[in-house]
């Protein structure tokens, strides 16, 4: 099903929203936690999203997450130098 006119414009909205507001929240709030909690919160507001988890090699290992909208990304994909091993 094709997204609807403004759910990527929503999705990116609640992306900001994530990261503004998971700055205050004690714990590791990095990628992998700001992705889950928009991943959940864009499912509640029925806005289709993909969780995708990637990783590089060199220079050393990285791995990296982030939210796709419509293969649009809503929370930042990083480089570009991370492959992608899962899309949930």
């Amino acid at each position: 099903m094709p997204p609807s006119p403004g759910s990527l414009e929503e999705a990116r909205r609640l992306s900001h929203a994530v990261a503004r507001l998971l700055r205050y929240v004690p714990g590791d709030t990095r990628c992998l936690a700001r992705s889950l909690v928009l991943t959940r919160l864009l499912a509640s507001r029925g806005i289709e999203a993909k969780l995708v988890i990637g990783a590089r090699t060199t220079p050393e290992f990285l791995a990296h997450a982030w939210v796709e909208h419509a293969g649009d990304p809503v929370l930042d994909p990083g480089d570009g130098s991370f492959g992608r091993l899962v899309e949930l």
